[in-house]
């Protein structure tokens, strides 16, 4: 009995990118989920955010202080800026007519400390022992808080000392 003559399957041609897949899986998705929350779990503790709100804080007030200036200069008039300790906030009034009191009429805006953040009294500060949060010189008491004038050359009230 004779063979049958030998026939070679030929494969169709196809091309590869079809078999190629796009996209991944749910599997591989929460194994790099899982990777992550494990790295995020070990770093976590490490990380502090004390720091951050201080740091956020402090550019606060120095972002008021700056625009309270400014706004002195182009207005040309007085700009009071006063601290209140006891609700974490800064007030800026535009006091038009430069008599160191909030009077009807003049803008007044509140600025509150970043979450976390307090005006706190160190056990020593630039100049040595400190008893007050915000001391300096020529300080002025505005509406029953520590305040700094800004005139309209620029010019400060005096200088002052803010710890948080």
């Amino acid at each position: 009995m004779p063979l049958a003559p030998y026939r070679r399957y030929r494969m169709p041609l196809v091309p590869h990118s079809s078999h190629s897949r796009h996209g991944v899986t749910l599997m591989e998705l929460l194994i790099v989920l899982v990777i992550i929350g494990i790295v995020s779990v070990m770093a976590l503790p490490r990380l502090d955010y004390q720091r951050y709100r201080m740091d956020a804080a402090s550019r606060v007030i120095q972002g008021a202080l700056r625009t309270a200036q400014r706004t002195a200069i182009q207005r040309q008039h007085d700009v009071v800026v006063s601290f209140d300790v006891a609700q974490r906030r800064i007030r800026v009034v535009e006091d038009t007519n430069n008599n160191q009191t909030i009077d009807l009429g003049e803008r007044v805006t509140w600025k509150p400390l970043e979450e976390g953040a307090i005006f706190d009294t160190p056990p020593v500060g630039l100049t040595g022992a400190v008893t007050a949060p915000l001391v300096g010189t020529n300080v002025p008491t505005v509406g029953g808080m520590p305040s700094l004038i800004f005139h309209r050359n620029g010019a400060a009230s005096g200088a002052l000392e803010v710890y948080l």
